[in-house]
Parts: C-alpha cells; sequence; structure tokens
C-alpha cells in the first residue's frame, strides 16, 4: 500500500524540492525569511493569481472573489500527527497510557501545534474486539484522549477508522462487498462506532477540530487485492489473504465515502460539535484516473496521468469532504515531466484545483496536506521545502508525520517521528515561523 515510508497498516510492527518561483517579491525581515532564504513578503493576491497563471490554471479573472474555508482562524498552519495518542491509551502501543498526555503537551502547549491528527480505532480486528467486549472501558479511553486534548490545549482530527480492514475483518466481511452493501454487518458497525466516539466528545467541544473518514483509502482503490497480505496478521484477527471481494473501485469508493461522511456531520451536528470532515485521502497515484478508467477492463491501465487527470481524479474523490487531504512525501513530484521527484509543483497544482472548485461550486472546502515527513532526524530537507511553500500559497493547513511515534519500542522511535529533542530544532523552528503568517483569502476566481 504505502512504500514511500517505513509506516505501514501495521501501527507497531515494519511492513509494507525545489521550491516554488518567487514571482514577485521585495525584501523583508519576516521570520520565515530568515528560515527560508528565498521567501519574500508582497501583496498575497498578486502572488496567488501570478502562480496560477505560471501554472497554467484556466478561469482567472481580474474580479476576485474570496473562497470559504472550513477551519477557524485559531488553527495553526503547521503542526502534527500524533497517530498513537488513542492507541495510548487503550493499552496497545509499547508506551503507557500517560505517555498519551506528555506527548500532547510537548506539541500543543509548548510549540502551539494544536491542531492534531489522531488514529480514532484500534488497529487490528482483535484490538477493536474490545469495543463489543467491553464498551464502557473501551469507550472510557476515547472520552480520556478528549480530557487528555482538551487539559494540553490540543484539538483533534479524528480519524475514525484508520485500518480500513479492521471492522470488516471483525465482522467477516470482505471490504469491498461490505462497502458496496448498504446493509452490510460493516456499515452497521461503523456508523455504531461513530456515534459512540462523537456523542463521547459532546462534554468536550473545544478538544476537537473535526473528523476524518480514516487512512488512505484511495490508495487501495482500484487494484486487485486476491491473494494479497495487505493488512494481514491472522494472530491479529485477520484472514490469512485478501480475496477479489476486498476489491473496490474508485467509483464505489466515492459512494461510500459520501455515505460515511454524511453520517458522521449528522452525527457531529446533533451533538453540538464541529462537523467538518476530511478524506484522510494520499496525493493521488501517478497513475490513479487510467487506473479507475481501466477498473472493469480485462487488465489496469498503469500510463501515468496528465496534469489535468489528476485534477478531476482529486476532485472527484474529494468531493465527500471539507477537507480535501492529500498526503505528500518524497518523490511524489516525478510526474508530468517534472525533473525534480521532490517538487512540491503538485501540491500547488491540488490547492489552486480544490480552492477554484470550490469557488465554483459555492462550498466551503479547501486542501489539507494531511502528511508529510523525512524518514531521519536532521536537515529534514523534504518537510522544509513543504513548509516552504507553505509561505508563498496560503495551504491552510498541514501535519507533520509524525510525532513522537514508539512504534516499535519504548526506548526508541519510529523512522520519520519528530521530537522536542534539540537534533529537530531546525523543523520546529520552521513550523513556528509558518504559524506566525497570516492566513490571507485566496483571490482571482472570477
Amino acid at each position: 500500500l504505502n512504500t514511500r515510508r517505513v509506516r505501514s497498516l501495521h501501527p507497531f510492527h515494519p511492513c509494507p524540492q525545489s521550491p516554488p518561483p518567487v514571482l514577485f517579491c521585495r525584501v523583508s525581515m519576516h521570520p520565515v525569511a530568515r528560515l527560508f532564504p528565498s521567501f519574500r513578503t508582497t501583496s498575497s493576491s498578486l502572488i496567488f493569481i501570478l502562480v496560477l497563471a505560471f501554472l497554467g490554471v484556466q478561469g482567472v479573472s481580474s474580479t476576485p472573489a474570496a473562497v470559504r474555508r472550513p477551519l477557524p482562524a485559531q488553527v495553526p498552519r503547521a503542526s502534527v500527527v500524533i497517530v498513537d495518542a488513542l492507541w495510548v491509551l487503550l493499552g496497545n502501543a509499547p508506551v503507557p497510557p500517560t505517555f498519551a498526555a506528555q506527548s500532547m503537551q510537548a506539541a500543543c502547549r509548548a510549540n502551539n501545534f494544536t491542531f492534531i491528527r489522531v488514529a480514532g480505532t484500534a488497529f487490528w480486528p482483535s484490538q477493536l474486539a474490545n469495543y463489543q467486549s467491553n464498551r464502557t472501558a473501551y469507550l472510557a479511553s476515547v472520552a480520556d484522549l478528549y480530557v487528555t486534548a482538551r487539559g494540553a490545549g490540543c484539538q483533534v482530527l479524528l480519524s475514525l477508522f484508520w485500518n480500513w480492514y479492521a471492522v470488516p475483518d471483525l465482522v467477516s466481511e470482505p471490504l469491498g462487498d461490505s462497502m458496496r452493501n448498504a446493509s452490510s454487518l460493516t456499515r452497521a458497525f461503523m456508523e455504531r462506532y461513530a456515534a459512540d466516539v462523537i456523542s463521547q466528545a459532546r462534554l468536550f467541544p473545544d478538544a476537537v477540530a473535526g473528523w476524518e473518514l480514516g487512512n488512505e483509502m484511495n490508495l487501495l482503490a482500484d487494484l486487485d487485492q486476491n491473494n494479497g497480505k495487505e493488512a494481514i496478521d491472522p494472530h491479529m484477527g485477520t484472514p490469512t489473504h485478501r480475496t477479489r471481494r476486498d476489491n473496490f473501485s474508485t467509483n464505489d469508493m466515492i459512494a461510500f465515502e459520501s455515505w460515511l461522511a454524511n453520517r458522521v456531520r449528522d452525527l457531529a451536528g446533533a451533538a453540538g460539535l464541529p462537523t467538518m470532515v476530511s478524506t484522510g485521502h494520499a496525493i493521488p497515484r501517478v497513475d490513479a484516473e487510467h487506473l479507475r478508467q481501466s477498473y472493469h477492463a480485462a487488465s489496469r491501465d498503469w500510463s501515468p496521468d496528465t496534469k489535468a487527470q489528476f485534477v478531476r481524479n482529486l476532485i472527484d474523490t474529494a468531493a465527500c469532504c471539507e477537507l480535501a487531504s492529500v498526503h505528500y512525501y518524497a518523490g511524489h513530484g516525478a510526474r508530468w515531466g517534472i525533473s525534480n521527484p521532490n517538487s512540491t509543483e503538485p501540491l500547488t497544482v491540488a490547492f489552486f484545483a480544490i480552492e477554484k472548485d470550490a469557488h465554483l461550486r459555492n462550498r466551503s472546502q479547501t486542501l489539507y496536506v494531511g502528511e508529510f515527513g523525512d524518514p531521519n532526524p536532521g536537515p529534514r530537507a523534504f518537510s522544509l521545502s513543504v513548509l516552504q511553500l507553505l509561505s508563498t500559497v496560503p495551504i491552510r493547513v498541514a501535519t507533520v508525520w509524525v510525532w513522537m511515534f514508539y512504534q516499535f519500542s519504548s526506548t526508541s522511535m519510529a523512522p520519520y517521528s519528530i521530537s522536542p529533542d534539540p537534533v529537530d530544532d531546525n523543523i520546529l523552528q520552521a513550523m513556528r515561523a509558518v504559524n506566525s503568517l497570516a492566513d490571507g483569502p485566496v483571490s482571482g476566481f472570477g
């Protein structure tokens, strides 16, 4: 599923740039300029219009019209993924439950990285079974997540179904079949689970930023899972392999995620909580739209997508949600003939495509870079290039993968982890500098 970094569907076991050109600038002593030497401040509207023209995005006119955005002003532009906070509180991690508060305090209280993306379910089917067998204790851990977040000054974006296979495996249904069947046990379980974890947040509305459907479902779409080993560990309650009945198309996914997003919004609205929903998607594959169109063909078409096909896939698959999530890592720039595989140009294209579509449809939606990162401590050049992009293109929020993640042991953090350790001072300073920038409106969509 995800070969870009040492982080698979298994939370505690391993398995499977050049910055955009500054088109108009003047010298500035803004703190971002000190961290990113090529950055200069200027009129945001002029930069955005010029960037649009540079990228060849059509439909820009001289009549500005601001795009409505779903995120409140207090949300920082650069923040972190604390993926394991609930796993720690459930006792499914190699560190003690008290570590959840320590991690959140270090991110939110000490660094003001207050918008945190957190996995919202136990990972494996056998762990999720505790929700059925001891629902009171399980939901008490969920409540502890909100209490801990509020105490640390965090707002949680809860990724409800991180491992998309966990629920169907638990109820003995193939993933694809369960998505297409409106009466499936999987759908019934998901609706009940979402109602319960949302209900637990009613007393802590200030600890909730919104909701996410799950993690990277779009990377599973249109593939042949037959005999696959994705998220397989029979000792943890999974089957021995995947089958063709686990397969689903992009169009199946769009319909399923639309249903789930609507249910989550309804439940959150009824509880008086924020109703913003994120897709949880990765950046579309380089061949995503070709795979989508060839799903029912005798063989899949792995041809690379054009920029227009990329935009179409992104817009179609994000239609369900206010936050059009993309996860972006080194190598993802290798498309459309771009010579630098670590280029951030696809993020710029994605941002303006979503903003333009949101304006045309008069809807509240924006791009969310849900993950980016470097595997090792040190310069973290790729992460800095993404943060530099945030200093020139007004992407509203991006969360670094991953904050203080003790994935394999209680003494050593997993690859990609960042922490308050001095070795990460450069990335933390860059994030704080980005957060000092005002988030101006996007203009130019007449």
